[in-house]
């Protein structure tokens, strides 16, 4: 240990559960914090409850103050844990987190934070809530506080969190610039191909030859139909086509294993896990793999695959696309039976497109209406190829193409820097 390291637990360098609320002090709303809100520090959603008109949980009591760790004692490897730098007013968090913040001069709130997510750390814990006596893995108090932490002087503690706080600021600007250029493609996605805007403002007169409007440019104007007619599918720009998905896409479906095939490897499985809910792609959901696979079951980084399983309740994962990063872990990805390879197989049809496409309300009503299964859902064979669609000109498919390739070129450079910086 470094001169000027001292071993102590956290019981007695932090702050554990400080403060409670009482339905006495008469809120008038509470946003509410539950653990499957928050992950590795990014929050997906709050609760908003007013306490005349909802019923609020008997979980909602743990304050909290701007700049707290708040810490899941129930199934620690889940991640629910982060640090809450914007406080929105009467914030509860429910009392399956642990509350922690560092004593004044002794402990830097950042750097328990640290310390506490190494996946080591993480681990330990979770060994320590899978041996619990309650009805699921679950950590005690007494194991958080009686759990040993090595602390340097206050001073370095605050330089080694100042330094990891700025990775992790840049990892979240990557996140949020990511989010807004999806955001883009997936709007101009839906005013060409979904709700055919350019050929309705051409139809109204509002778009005329040599003009532009917000969002498109005047030499876009010869690309667009001037009319709607009638199709199978409802109403179609004139000139398009009317198919299925299974005319325009190669579908391959993944690998079975078994659990004696997950060991160490440089090849590894793009699994259930790989798909965030709500669709797109987790990093951390790759099994490493040494059992056999066939070559078209190979997953290069770029590439569509779809969820053919889903364990949620609220069909959140089923059918939902993501697109696959590279991973310097691994040379080789192997998609698993609960993702389906989808690959273009037409002129212009890319990859932009395809990934627009299958975050579409259309295509997820079509995904879901076609899942089976009670606790576990299936997705049906055919499910992805008779999904019913327009093609549109191929000069206009190119024109997507010529935009949102580069976006998505983008969003992938984005994602490799923020792993190197995790």
């Amino acid at each position: 240990m470094d001169k000027g390291w001292n071993k102590t637990t956290l019981g007695e360098c932090a702050i554990i559960n400080a403060d409670t609320y009482s339905p006495k002090e008469g809120w008038p709303f509470i946003n509410y914090l539950e653990t499957g809100q928050i992950t590795d520090n990014i929050i997906s959603d709050i609760h908003y409850l007013t306490t005349s008109e909802d019923k609020i949980p008997a979980s909602a009591r743990r304050k909290i103050r701007k700049g707290d760790i708040v810490y899941s004692t129930v199934r620690p490897n889940k991640n629910h844990f982060g640090i809450i730098k914007v406080l929105p007013d009467n914030l509860l968090v429910s009392t399956a987190f642990a509350v922690i913040r560092g004593k004044p001069y002794l402990a830097d709130t950042s750097f328990i934070y640290y310390y506490l997510t190494q996946k080591s750390i993480i681990n330990f814990f979770h060994t320590l809530a899978e041996h619990s006596s309650s009805a699921y893995p679950s950590l005690q108090m007494n194991d958080i506080e009686t759990f040993e932490i090595i602390l340097p002087p206050i001073k370095e503690q605050q330089a080694i969190a100042h330094i990891l706080e700025s990775l992790d600021d840049k990892i979240e600007l990557n996140r949020r610039m990511n989010k807004t250029l999806e955001e883009m493609a997936r709007v101009l996605f839906k005013s060409w191909f979904v709700d055919f805007d350019p050929v309705r403002a051409k139809m109204d007169g509002r778009w005329k030859p040599g003009e532009s409007l917000p969002g498109l440019p005047a030499e876009l104007y010869d690309l667009f139909s001037d009319r709607l007619i009638p199709s199978e599918l409802g109403e179609m720009p004139r000139g398009w086509q009317e198919s299925n998905l299974g005319e325009i896409v190669e579908t391959v479906r993944g690998r079975s294993y078994r659990s004696a095939d997950l060991n160490e490897s440089n090849t590894a499985l793009v699994s259930l896990k790989s798909f965030a809910r709500g669709g797109g792609y987790r990093t951390d959901g790759l099994k490493p793999y040494t059992g056999p696979y066939k070559p078209q079951q190979v997953v290069q980084p770029g590439e569509i695959v779809i969820a053919m399983t889903d364990v949620t309740q609220a069909a959140e994962v089923v059918g939902r696309p993501a697109i696959v990063k590279s991973d310097r872990r691994f040379e080789t990805l192997v998609a698993s039976l609960d993702a389906l390879i989808i690959r273009p197989q037409y002129p212009n049809i890319s990859v932009p497109y395809l990934y627009c496409l299958a975050q579409t309300p259309l295509f997820q009503h079509h995904m879901v209406a076609r899942a089976t299964g009670t606790t576990v859902l299936h997705l049906s064979r055919d499910a992805v190829p008779t999904f019913p669609i327009y093609i549109p000109p191929n000069s206009l498919l190119k024109v997507f193409n010529d935009i949102t390739i580069p976006i998505y070129k983008r969003i992938d450079i984005s994602v490799r820097e923020s792993a190197n910086l995790k």
